[in-house]
């Protein structure tokens, strides 16, 4: 396979999943509030509120950017929501378990 019929079937792979994502935008959301309110004791309503709208933030930008095929455009625009959690005092702690966490909640719908 040569290096563009493997962009190819990347940026076709990143079409399908963006289609994925939308139609279950909301079951993958649902999943992960669950599973991060199991592993994390909540002592903050305001810094969930904040990492949850950084995990639709990262969902929209899936759903937006590998429809559109372009992952530079996906990785700038989770430079900012990342950014905007650290602007907001998110831990790392909490940003890296809401990342895992996030990857895990859309296993069911792949």
């Amino acid at each position: 396979m040569d290096q563009l019929s493997f962009l190819y079937g990347e940026k076709l792979m990143m079409k399908e999943m963006a289609k994925i994502f939308k139609r279950n935008r909301g079951i993958v959301l649902i999943n992960w509030i669950s599973l991060y309110s199991e592993a994390v004791q909540v002592t903050s309503i305001e810094s969930f509120k904040i990492l949850l709208k950084g995990i639709e933030d990262l969902l929209d930008n899936c759903i937006k950017y590998f429809a559109e095929g372009e992952p530079k455009e996906y990785c700038s625009a989770n430079f900012m929501m990342g950014q905007q959690l650290l602007d907001n005092d998110i831990s790392y702690g909490d940003f890296i378990t809401g990342l895992q966490l996030f990857e895990n909640s859309y296993l069911s719908v792949l």
